[in-house]
């Protein structure tokens, strides 16, 4: 197989990257300006908002986003494209309204004003979170960067308006994020021409509950990553309150970026995955996979170097002189570059469709993150439970490295073979746009 030049996949990162750089730098700048604007409860409320949205995310890219970007990438009509747009977007939709209102009763526990302005930012988030997957499936890289820029601008100007004016700062940042991320998503819609699909109606029903039968190791799976990789925030938040987490957040935003960049890696390579397998072109994915791990990796190295030489610069007046701010760092860095080293892996076991393999590996890995954290959260400060996130994500890595090193077939799956064939031609009018009943 014939690859594209490396010069082209770098011209489409760079497109992909200009959107997510603008969003990492709205969190970014977001989570140092609170660090030295909040008190340490406020702040750790607000970064531990982040990681409920964090969850949605989590959530919706494997309930809906990535099964929309694979069945859309496989899609021989248009006709077809929108029938799966359509289910996938209704289905986005009820999960989104679902994870805002869970994260409102949880914030709710300790910050009940907050709770309203947290639940939107999740529900809103999370939406265009799906709606961003959607457009990179649907080749309209451009039209995602464009809402992108849209939402870092709301999202800055109305941030900024609510540190000026509003007496509680805490609440209006949280109304600032949700607003910027409807904006967003609204911005996607329009540069897309094509207004947000959601069909309701009783094939798309039928479809997405057939292939719920396959997603349900998918769920598993995901709640299970979710423990893992999220355990740590939601044990310390538990153990000691918001306020004790203030620190790892402040350390785990700094190397967010690399974050970003996992997603807009995931977000670009997919479709393309998905179609290589579905070719049963094993040498392509392979060669896809060992490549682009291998920059991912040097990208994380070289960030590591530059964040380590700024650390000491920064003004983290919140968390300094009583907490491990350099062992956080450290580690905080790790976690995100063991990610990133098995996430192109990961990506292909997803394609294969191995979600019963995801969920036994990632089983074990929350296993071992929340008995380490468990374990030190009894015997040392809080500050030092992120060590237990490393040594799970650790684990998660070699095996899904060993796992997708395995031949398989080229031939899909007979359960896959039935589910593309059975999804039904929607017939005019099956789709309608987000809201509106069908």
């Amino acid at each position: 197989m014939k690859f594209p030049r490396i010069s082209g996949d770098l011209r489409r990162l760079a497109l992909v990257l200009g959107g997510e750089a603008m969003q990492s730098g709205l969190h970014f700048g977001l989570n140092i300006a609170l660090i030295a604007l909040l008190p340490a409860r406020d702040y750790g409320t607000f970064a531990f908002t982040l990681v409920l949205g964090g969850v949605g995310l989590t959530y919706v890219r494997s309930l809906t986003a990535m099964p929309a970007s694979t069945y859309i990438g496989r899609a021989r009509s248009e006709v077809v494209a929108h029938f799966y747009e359509g289910a996938f977007g209704a289905a986005a939709l009820t999960l989104c309204a679902a994870m805002a209102l869970i994260a409102g009763a949880v914030i709710a526990t300790w910050s009940p004003d907050a709770a309203v302005s947290g639940a939107a930012v999740v529900g809103l988030w999370s939406l265009r979170s799906h709606l961003r997957t959607v457009g990179f499936a649907r080749r309209r890289a451009g039209a995602v960067t464009s809402s992108d820029a849209v939402f870092a601008a709301i999202g800055v100007a109305a941030s900024a308006a609510a540190l000026h004016f509003a007496q509680d700062q805490l609440q209006g940042v949280l109304y600032a994020l949700a607003l910027a991320n409807f904006a967003g998503a609204a911005t996607l819609s329009l540069a897309r021409r094509a207004p947000p699909r959601a069909d309701f109606g009783r094939r798309a029903r039928w479809f997405y509950f057939r292939l719920a039968r396959r997603l349900a190791w998918s769920l598993y799976s995901v709640t299970a990553t979710i423990l893992q990789g999220q355990g740590v925030a939601f044990l310390v938040v538990a153990f000691a309150g918001p306020e004790a987490f203030a620190p790892i957040a402040a350390m785990l935003a700094f190397f967010a970026p690399l974050r970003i960049f996992a997603l807009s890696l995931a977000n670009m390579l997919q479709p393309e995955i998905s179609r290589l397998v579905a070719r049963g072109d094993e040498k392509g994915w392979r060669a896809m996979r060992n490549a682009w791990t291998l920059r991912a990796c040097l990208l994380a190295l070289l960030y590591g170097d530059l964040g380590f030489a700024a650390i000491p610069h920064l003004h983290l007046r919140s968390i300094e002189g009583h907490q491990p701010v350099l062992f956080i760092a450290v580690f905080g860095w790790a976690l995100y570059a063991v990610v990133l080293g098995y996430l192109l892996p990961r990506i292909l076991l997803e394609a294969r469709m191995r979600f019963r393999d995801i969920a036994v590996i990632t089983t074990f890995g929350a296993a071992v993150t929340f008995a380490v954290t468990v374990a030190l959260l009894h015997v040392a400060p809080p500050a030092y439970a992120i060590l237990g996130a490393v040594l799970g994500e650790s684990i998660v890595a070699a095996a899904t490295w060993k796992l997708s090193t395995q031949r398989f077939a080229a031939k899909r799956s007979a359960g896959e073979i039935r589910l593309v064939r059975a999804a039904p031609a929607p017939s005019s009018g099956a789709t309608c746009e987000a809201g509106r009943s069908p």
